[in-house]
């Protein structure tokens, strides 16, 4: 009965807490931003380039640093995009952009960003011109980008509104809408009088967009070309302006008159080339998870030992007369007696030094004589054991070293 009892208790929690449960929380749906993943992360034209694909305009990512150098491939394109600041491209590669151009290319670009001054005098000027140089944009046609201040853009009028724009070279005077950012206008540092201006954006604030003719092709330079990126491309009619700038509808005085090279677009988001884990990472990312699990596999593993642990145990030392008895048997084995027999000397002759300082080495005949009566050993004997040898047998080495010790003990 008891257990009855209970069971029913828990029943009724058990619906309760289920009951205040659905009661108190519910189901919702919300969106987070979760900004750009996979491709569209890494290549901010990615949706320019899927745009020009979808309508039939060919074109093609690359990098500016390797696309420049080959003339021949650059030739078989009729407009490029450089939406960088074109910070790396040397000199060989600037010319070899600017004859392209020059034989018929439709270039756009960004200027870049004027350094700060407050007046339009020669110093300033040049100022300017050292901040930009060698940027060709700057340097031919004077051209960069000046950030207003809040005054000036209030007493020009600039509001945070598109700019409405008739296409160049429309036959029905097409007008679109355009969001350039207004605190950012391009400023001319100096007239340009070898080349034609063909179009222009520009409100109170200042111009947006500049383009000009140059030799059989033309260059449209804008304060900035973050309107076709992917954030931006498709708003207000930025997708209609990008169309328009790399095929142009207008193809007079332009060599580019085939259809295949009018759809022939390169889009250069970078020009210079990532470093090398950057890279791997973005082409083989899976590989570098993988090693990235090895490497934290060998370091679990690394610390660990195999085996038992060795005794730590002080390392036992000889005696030194052990080392020297060792020695003495080497020398004995491989018969290099004279060379036993001559540091026995060599010591002997130290103590007799010492001892009998009138005992001179250098005087043999002397030194045999007070030996002598020293020790009194015959003269024979002392003069045998204390020569020089060059030879000897093991019985006269042990008659010799009996001797020296004899003499040792008697001085």
């Amino acid at each position: 009965m008891g257990k009855k009892i209970l069971y029913a208790l828990l029943l009724v929690l058990t619906a309760y807490l289920g009951f205040w449960f659905y009661q108190n929380y519910s189901w919702v749906e919300e969106q987070k931003e979760v900004g750009f993943q996979g491709l569209a992360k890494r290549k901010p034209l990615l949706a320019a380039e899927f745009f020009l694909q979808k309508i039939g305009v060919r074109n093609k990512p690359v990098n500016g640093l390797v696309a420049f150098r080959d003339t021949t491939n650059m030739h078989r394109v009729s407009s490029i995009l450089i939406a960088t600041k074109r910070e790396t491209l040397n000199t060989e590669l600037v010319d070899n952009l600017l004859q392209w151009l020059i034989a018929g290319g439709n270039l756009i670009v960004e200027a870049r960003y004027c350094k700060d001054t407050n007046g339009e005098s020669r110093e300033n000027y040049q100022a300017e011109k050292t901040a930009a140089d060698p940027d060709f944009v700057f340097r031919l046609w004077g051209l960069c980008v000046k950030t207003l201040d809040d005054k000036t853009i209030k007493a020009q009028g600039g509001e945070a509104s598109p700019v409405t724009a008739v296409l160049a070279d429309s036959e029905q005077q097409t007008s679109i809408q355009v969001y350039f950012p207004y605190w950012e206008v391009l400023k001319q540092l100096k007239t340009v009088k070898n080349y034609d201006l063909t179009w222009k954006i520009e409100d109170p604030s200042g111009p947006y967009l500049m383009q000009y003719a140059v030799g059989k092709g033309r260059i449209t330079v804008l304060s900035t070309t973050d309107i076709f990126t992917n954030d931006y491309i498709d708003q207000y009619d930025h997708a209609r302006l990008l169309l328009e700038l790399v095929q142009p509808s207008d193809r007079e005085n332009n060599n580019l008159q085939s259809s295949d090279m009018q759809k022939s677009v390169w889009l250069v988001a970078v020009d210079n080339m990532p470093s090398l884990w950057r890279w791997l990472w973005q082409n083989a990312g899976y590989v570098m998870v993988s090693l990235s699990l090895l490497f934290l596999l060998w370091l679990w593993r690394a610390p660990l030992r195999f085996g038992p642990v060795l005794d730590d145990k002080p390392v036992a030392r000889r005696e030194l007369l052990e080392h020297i008895e060792a020695s003495a048997y080497y020398r004995w084995h491989y018969k290099q007696l004279p060379r036993l027999v001559a540091s026995v000397q060599e010591e002997l002759w130290e103590q007799i030094q010492l001892i009998h300082p009138v005992i001179r080495r250098e005087n043999p005949k002397q030194a045999w004589a007070l030996l002598e009566d020293i020790a009194r050993i015959q003269q024979a004997e002392i003069k045998k054991a204390l020569m020089p040898l060059e030879k000897i047998s093991e019985k006269d080495f042990e008659q010799t070293i009996k001797n020296l010790n004899t003499l040792k003990n008697n001085l």
